[in-house]
């Protein structure tokens, strides 16, 4: 698990984050991000100040549907991930999703996001 954040690439080669987000939840893909993610619990946990950050694929159709609904909540998705990853103290994610299990590597909390019963995807 050690090795899992210590070798883990920025793979998007994105803008360094300065400023320090506590709680992050990343969220998939367009292709996925209708089908697995329980909007419920990420409103709720956006309540208690969580933000979200977009697959930096996301499309622009979605990308915009979001910031509309989330505003001010909602990182700008040119922004590193992995960047984002190693200052936050708490991280949402998909069961798809690679940044939970380094999360879980740096010793963050991680908190799983999807619907129930949907069965993992990757793409």
């Amino acid at each position: 698990v050690f090795c899992v954040a210590i070798k883990s690439l920025d793979k998007y080669r994105l803008r360094r984050v300065k400023k320090k987000f506590n709680y992050v939840i990343f969220l998939p893909g367009t292709n996925i991000i209708g089908d697995i993610v329980n909007w419920k619990r990420v409103e709720q946990e956006l309540d208690k100040g969580a933000y979200l950050k977009c697959h930096p694929l996301t499309s622009a159709y979605v990308f915009a549907d979001l910031k509309r609904k989330y505003k001010d909540r909602i990182i700008d998705k040119k922004l590193s991930g992995h960047s984002l990853l190693k200052k936050a103290e708490t991280v949402g994610c998909c069961s798809n999703s690679e940044m939970g299990l380094i999360g879980l590597a740096q010793g963050s909390k991680v908190n799983v996001f999807d619907k129930p019963k949907a069965k993992p995807r990757t793409y």
